[in-house]
C-alpha cells in the first residue's frame, strides 16, 4: 500500500489507532516509518481503529506522542459479552484490541444474562478518568453457542443474512427453465462430456468442464461459469444488493450469501443432469497443453456427473471408475499448465486451512487439516486459465479501442524492504535468496523449495506470505506478481463474487458484434476499491469463525498434551500449533521453565538468558493444553517435559 502524506504541521500527523493492548497503543501514520507509540494515559480514550491527530514528542530511539484530538470514531457499535458482576453490569468487546470495559444501561425491554452475547451502541465513550456507557440494542445468544457466535460475526461485520421482500419478489418471478428461444441462440454444448469437481460440502457449482477430442488428437475443454448476468440485471434492487454485499462469507456451519438461495443454489448452479446456462471460455489444446485456439461465448450446457475432490482424486489413484479417461486427460492437460506458469513465474505456496467437522448443534467435534489433491490444482488451473484468457481478450480489444472498461485483478510485487529483511533471515538460515525484482519469483519457489519437509518449513512458509502485497481490484491491470500474469481478472465464481458479475457483464458487451455499446453507466474504479474492501471484511469474518470454533474444540482438550510446531514468536509469548488439530495457543514468556526468557526479533526467536536455549518458529514442541477461555477467545498452553 502506497502511504500518503498525513502530516498538518510539524510533528503533528493524522493516524489510525493499533491498540496491542492495555498499556500503549500505535498510531499507524501514512509517510511515517515507523508507527508512534502512545502510552494508555495520553490516548484521550481514543479506541482501536479510531482516526486521531497525534503530536511526536519523541523522535528517537522511537517514535513516541500523545493523542491530541479524536477526528473520526470507528466504532458506533460494538459486539460482546456481558458480564454481571455484583448490580454493575459491564460490557467487554468481543475485539480483543478494544480494552476499555463499557457499562450497560438499564433496558426495561431486555433481560440478559451474565456472559450472554450482545450488540451494544456507544452512547459515551470512555477516557482515561471515566468508563465508557453503552445501550444494548440486541441479544444474541449465550456466549459459546453456535447460533450466538454466528450472530455475533454477522453483527460485528455487519453482515446481511436476510434479503428483502422486493428482491426476493423479484428472484420468485425468474422462470425456472430457459426458453427455446434463449436456448436456440447459444452455442450448445449439452452432448458434450461435462463434469464438476467441488467440495463435498458445497452447495453451489458455479464452473464445470467439458472435454472432446478432436480428430486430430488434440482436445477441446470447455470452462464453464455459470451465466449469472442472465438472471441479475443491471441497476435491479437485486444487482445493487448484490454489489454492496460484494462478496458470498463462508462462516463455519453458516454461510451469509451474494445471492438469494433460489439463484445461488439452484437456478445459477451447474447441478447435475439439469440443463444450465453458462458464459464458457473453450480452448483447444494439444497433447502438450499448448493453446491452439480460444472461443469464449454464451452456451447451455448439461453437466453430467458431480465429483467431490475426493471423488475424483480417489478414481485417478485407482485408475479406474466414473469417467476416469476424461479425469486422467483433463489432469494431464492441468499439470503441464502448472508446470509451465511455474518456469514463467508463478509462485506455488503450500498452506493448509483446517476443516471442520460439526455436530447437529454446531458444535465443532473433529478439526483436521484439509485434504489437498491433485484434483484441486486440476480445478484451479482451469480456473487460472479462464480468467488470464478473458483478461487478455479484453485487453487486446482495448489496445484497439482505447477506452473499454474493466476490472482486474492484480498483486503488486512485494514491498522491497520486507524483501530485504525475509533475504537476511534466510541467510541467516544457510540459504542464498535473490532479491533482485526480476529474480524473486523463482528466488520464492527456490527457498520454498529448499526448505520442503525441513525444521525450516514452517518459518519460511509464513515469512515468504508475510513478505507479499495484498491482492485487490482495480481498472488498471499491473499484472499479478503471484501467478506470474501480466492480465488477470475474476471471471469463474460470479454466484459469490461482485467482480466477476462486472467481468461477465462487460465481456458480453465487448464480444458483440462491433464491440456492443460501451455505456459508462458506472464508476468502476469505485466498485472495484469496494469489492476489495468487501474481500477484506469477509476473510477476516471467516478468520474471526474458525479461530472461535478452534478454541471451543481446544476447551475439550483442557488438561491433555499434544504434539505441537511453534508458528509465531513475540515478546510475550511463543504460539503453538498442534499438529494433529491446526489449532493455536500460546505458552506465555512467564510460563516457559528452567530459565529468564528474552524476544530476539532479530533472529525470530526466544533465547534463555542463562543457559542460551533457543526456540525458534518451526521447531517441534510438545505442550499441554493449560486454560481455555471461550469468551477472550484465548488457549494458554506451557511446555510439556
Amino acid at each position: 500500500m502506497t502511504r500518503k502524506n498525513k502530516k498538518i504541521k510539524n510533528h503533528v500527523y493524522v493516524g489510525k489507532v493499533d491498540h496491542v493492548n492495555q498499556q500503549y497503543a500505535f498510531i499507524v501514520v501514512d509517510d511515517l516509518p515507523k508507527d508512534i507509540l502512545v502510552p494508555y494515559l495520553y490516548l484521550r480514550g481514543a479506541m482501536h481503529q479510531d482516526i486521531v491527530q497525534v503530536v511526536m514528542t519523541t523522535q528517537f530511539p522511537k517514535p513516541e506522542g500523545r493523542i491530541i484530538r479524536i477526528i473520526k470514531r470507528t466504532n458506533p457499535t460494538l459486539v460482546g459479552r456481558i458480564d454481571v458482576e455484583d448490580k454493575k453490569v459491564i460490557f467487554i468487546a468481543d475485539n480483543r484490541k478494544i480494552h476499555y470495559a463499557i457499562k450497560v444501561k438499564p433496558n426495561k425491554k431486555l433481560t440478559w444474562r451474565n456472559n450472554e452475547k450482545a450488540l451494544l451502541s456507544i452512547t459515551t465513550y470512555p477516557t482515561v478518568y471515566q468508563e465508557g456507557e453503552g445501550e444494548v440494542i440486541q441479544l444474541l445468544g449465550l456466549s459459546g453457542s453456535h447460533q450466538a457466535e454466528t450472530r455475533s460475526i454477522i453483527a460485528q461485520f455487519q453482515l446481511e443474512e436476510a434479503f428483502n421482500k422486493d428482491i426476493e419478489q423479484e428472484v420468485a418471478q425468474l422462470p425456472a427453465k430457459p426458453s427455446s428461444e434463449e436456448i436456440a441462440r447459444r452455442r450448445d454444448f449439452r452432448s458434450i462430456t461435462t463434469i464438476t469437481i467441488d467440495p463435498a460440502d458445497a452447495k453451489d457449482f458455479d464452473d464445470a468442464l467439458s472435454l472432446e477430442k478432436l480428430d486430430n488428437g488434440d482436445y477441446e475443454v470447455g470452462i464453464h461459469i455459470a451465466d449469472v448476468t442472465h438472471y441479475v440485471k443491471e441497476g435491479t434492487p437485486l444487482d445493487q444488493e448484490a454489489l454492496k454485499r460484494g462478496t458470498s462469507v463462508y462462516l463455519v456451519g453458516n454461510t451469509v450469501s451474494m445471492l438469494p438461495e433460489r439463484l445461488a443454489n439452484d437456478l445459477c448452479s451447474l447441478r447435475p443432469h439439469e440443463d444450465r446456462l453458462a458464459f464458457s471460455v473453450v480452448v483447444k489444446l494439444d497433447q502438450d497443453a499448448n493453446i491452439k485456439n480460444v472461443w469464449i461465448g454464451e452456451t447451455i450446457i448439461h453437466s453430467d456427473h458431480r465429483f467431490t475432490y475426493d471423488e475424483a482424486h480417489t478414481i485417478l489413484k485407482e485408475q479406474e471408475g466414473a469417467y476416469y479417461q476424461e479425469l486422467l486427460i483433463l489432469d494431464q492437460l492441468a499439470k503441464k499448465m502448472r508446470l509451465r506458469r511455474i518456469k514463467a513465474g508463478a509462485i506455488c505456496f503450500e498452506t493448509t486451512t483446517p476443516a471442520i467437522t460439526l455436530d447437529q448443534e454446531g458444535n465443532p467435534i473433529d478439526i483436521k487439516p484439509k485434504s489437498s489433491h491433485t484434483t484441486h490444482q486440476l480445478i484451479e488451473e482451469y480456473a487460472l486459465l479462464a480468467n488470464r484468457l478473458v483478461a487478455k481478450t479484453v485487453w487486446q480489444k482495448k489496445e484497439k479501442k482505447k477506452h473499454l472498461p474493466f476490472i482486474y485483478r492484480i498483486h503488486d510485487q512485494p514491498d522491497h524492504q520486507k524483501v530485504l529483511e525475509f533475504a537476511q533471515l534466510i541467510r541467516q538460515l544457510g540459504y542464498q535468496f535473490d532479491t533482485k525484482p526480476s529474480k524473486l519469483p523463482a528466488s520464492y519457489n527456490k527457498i520454498l523449495t529448499e526448505t520442503k519437509n525441513t525444521p525450516h518449513q514452517t518459518l519460511i512458509q509464513i515469512r515468504s506470505i508475510q513478505t507479499m502485497s495484498q491482492a485487490c481490484y482495480t481498472t488498471t491491470p499491473r499484472g499479478h506478481f503471484g501467478l506470474g500474469f501480466q492480465y488477470y481478472t475474476h471471471f469463474t465464481s460470479p454466484i459469490r463474487r461482485y467482480p466477476d458479475i462486472i467481468t461477465h457483464r462487460l465481456l458480453k458487451q465487448y464480444l458483440k458484434e462491433g464491440g456492443g455499446n460501451i455505456l459508462l453507466r458506472q464508476n468502476y474504479e469505485e466498485i472495484a476499491r469496494h469489492a476489495s474492501i468487501r474481500e477484506r471484511v469477509a476473510t477476516e469474518a471467516e478468520r474471526v469463525s474458525i479461530q472461535g470454533k478452534q478454541v471451543v474444540f481446544m476447551k475439550k482438550l483442557e488438561g491433555e498434551t499434544h504434539e505441537g510446531v511453534i508458528s509465531g514468536i513475540t515478546e510475550w509469548g511463543i504460539y503453538v500449533e498442534l499438529k494433529k488439530y491446526k489449532c493455536e495457543g500460546m505458552v506465555r514468556i512467564a510460563d516457559i521453565p528452567d530459565d529468564y526468557y528474552s524476544f530476539d526479533p532479530k533472529h525470530f526467536s526466544m533465547k534463555g538468558k542463562r543457559k542460551g536455549k533457543v526456540y525458534r518458529i518451526g521447531n517441534d514442541l510438545q505442550v499441554k493444553i493449560k486454560k481455555v477461555s471461550i469468551e477472550k477467545k484465548m488457549v494458554d498452553m506451557e511446555i510439556s517435559t
